[in-house]
């Protein structure tokens, strides 16, 4: 007997309706659904709640409802688990979805049947350590934003790569990306798109103060280190993975392609900048209206 688990938006309306539905559907073809605890009560099904740390045990693949934000929850929740991911987008854009309401269900008997594809995305791996000595690893699904704890006024930042020393910036942050993340915050920042199947690092400075403000495109076996120069910076350097703050008073941070892939669903191989130009053009015609 297969098991999903599904991760929903956690405030969209439509969640509400939709959620109860496809459970509904899944259990009448004998699947078992699990969903976080928390989501479970919200939706009126606290029978199928459970736990972060046994939320994706024994299940076959995830089932994601909501936008590219809500895939980053999602790839928060399993770290460097690597279930295959189905994407449900009913957000605006969904880069990262690869179905749709109206196709949900049809494509549903297909993956139970096993009748799909696995595109598999590099991941970075991000090791945080804290001036008081802790470490921190975590893994981000689109990106390393390495900043101040204010966009008020210049940070001083060391970027070294295998060990070697690189530059030094004056800027408001530094973006380091996967290729999946070169849609996100990189590309609004001046980084280039790249395609979800290479196997890269995207460095892309944040209004750098310097002559040097280009972003640097790296292979998937570097590795970058970033660190504080200025004294001042040193309690204010906080670091976010994929829009979440998850530390501040960094020494020193080392960003590498993690050895775990994002394992997305599809049914289709599609164009991955036909799919690009579709979903601009769509953010294009919500800026007009």
């Amino acid at each position: 007997m297969p098991t999903i688990t599904i991760i929903p938006h956690p405030n969209k309306a439509i969640i509400k309706r939709l959620v109860p539905q496809i459970v509904a559907w899944l259990e009448n073809r004998q699947v078992t659904v699990k969903l976080l605890t928390d989501d479970a009560a919200k939706l009126g099904l606290e029978n199928l709640g459970c736990d972060k740390k046994n939320l994706f045990q024994d299940s076959d693949l995830a089932m994601v409802l909501g936008g590219d934000g809500t895939m980053l929850r999602a790839a928060r929740f399993m770290q460097e688990n690597t279930l295959p991911v189905f994407g449900v987008n009913l957000g605006r854009l969904g880069f990262m979805m690869y179905f749709n309401e109206d196709d949900m269900y049809d494509s549903l008997i297909k993956v139970l049947a096993g009748d799909f594809s696995i595109e598999k995305r590099a991941i970075l791996q991000v090791d945080i350590e804290f001036q008081d000595g802790n470490l921190l690893r975590r893994v981000a699904l689109n990106e390393a934003l390495i900043s101040g704890e204010e966009f008020n006024r210049l940070i001083e930042l060391d970027v070294r790569v295998n060990n070697n020393y690189f530059s030094h910036f004056a800027l408001d942050g530094i973006i380091v990306a996967s290729p999946t993340g070169s849609t996100a915050y990189s590309f609004s920042a001046g980084g280039p798109l790249v395609s979800p199947r290479a196997q890269v690092l995207i460095l892309t400075p944040i209004c750098s103060h310097s002559l040097f403000n280009k972003t640097i495109v790296l292979s998937a076996n570097d590795k970058i280190a970033v660190s504080p120069t200025a004294k001042e910076d040193l309690d204010e350097l906080r670091i976010s993975l994929d829009g979440i703050i998850v530390g501040q008073s960094i020494k020193q941070v080392e960003i590498s392609i993690s050895s775990h892939e994002f394992k997305f669903i599809e049914l289709n191989k599609s164009s991955f900048f036909a799919n690009i130009r579709q979903k601009l053009q769509k953010l294009d015609d919500f800026k007009k209206e």
